[in-house]
């Protein structure tokens, strides 16, 4: 084992493959967290490293799952200012971590339900513009089961009903959906992240419950596990935002409206589960019981003709 985590270097040597990514002469660094088939391995722990005169760069680096691990620098800076290039980065990764916002583009994304038959709907990352290759389904309410199925048929995506998570089909998911306050649940789910993969533990987590969760993917694979409640003004204004410019759509989470004598089976239906999605409570509207908008073009004829071809 050579060590040598973090380091620069100037190419002498160039074998026939890589020549067209690199040439004699060139000045590099190396984002050493090498991913090959989906898995990470540090340079200078499981490859040899850079505390030698001469080291041999393989396909596995110039060539990986990233692409080029190898990053030319500028010949006028010093090797020790490029070497430590990479703790740097460390530290501007540590304070800017990111996630997506959305499902992943082309991933895989597995959704673990509750049971019962509580409304969901998908808002994010589940639409023309982006979404899901696959999507795993396991416990998830019937309805809303429904509802996914319809709409991954429409931009066609593969659905997949899985048993149980003993019977997870694939290793590895970019996108894990939380919906049971399990521990046990989230922790053995939390096993199946991807590189760079989400879990979003989306059910209430009584505060105090404790689960034992394995967090090395955070820094061997950049995953992340996310969890929240409430928002502040920022996030108001970023939705209004959104959605002034079309690029979200509240809308779609609304399932009946009604007037104020509505209100109480409204909250009736929310409490039931009767609805999949919101209720929306008009109070200076004329007297309207609490109607479905899938009953709209019966009952509410002129209404319905002003929806879109999404049904908002």
């Amino acid at each position: 084992m050579v060590l040598g985590h973090e380091f620069a270097m100037t190419i002498v040597g160039v074998d026939q493959g890589p020549r067209e990514r690199c040439r004699v002469g060139d000045r590099l660094t190396l984002e050493t967290g090498i991913v090959v088939k989906g898995k990470t391995y540090a340079y200078g722990y499981l490859y040899r490293g850079g505390l030698s005169q001469y080291s041999v760069i393989g396909p596995e680096v110039y060539a990986s799952d990233l692409g080029n691990n190898l990053i030319k620098v500028r010949t006028d800076k010093g090797y020790a200012e490029n070497a430590l290039t990479e703790p740097w980065a460390c530290v501007v990764a540590a304070y800017g971590l990111k996630y997506r916002t959305g499902l992943k583009q082309g991933g895989i994304t597995w959704i673990i339900g509750a049971g019962g038959d509580r409304p969901y709907t998908i808002n994010s990352g589940f639409d023309a513009g982006s979404h899901p290759t696959c999507l795993l389904l396991t416990d998830v309410p019937a309805r809303f089961t429904a509802w996914v199925k319809e709409r991954a048929a429409q931009l066609g995506v593969e659905v997949t009903e899985v048993p149980s998570l003993a019977a997870c089909p694939v290793e590895f998911v970019d996108d894990i959906v939380v919906l049971d306050p399990v521990p046990t649940v989230i922790a053995e789910a939390g096993s199946h992240l991807a590189l760079q993969g989400v879990m979003n533990i989306y059910a209430g987590v009584a505060r105090g419950t404790l689960a034992a969760l394995d967090l090395s993917g955070a820094y061997l694979s950049g995953t992340r596990i996310i969890g929240h409640s409430a928002s502040l003004m920022s996030d108001f204004e970023l939705v209004l935002a959104k959605t002034n410019s079309g690029e979200l759509s509240p809308n779609r989470s609304v399932a009946a409206v009604g007037s104020s004598s509505a209100a109480r089976d409204g909250l009736k239906a929310v409490k039931g589960a009767a609805l999949t999605g919101k209720v929306v409570i008009y109070p200076n509207i004329k007297e309207l019981p609490l109607t479905p908008l899938a009953a709209f073009k019966e009952k509410l004829p002129t209404v319905y003709l002003r929806l879109n071809a999404r049904g908002e």
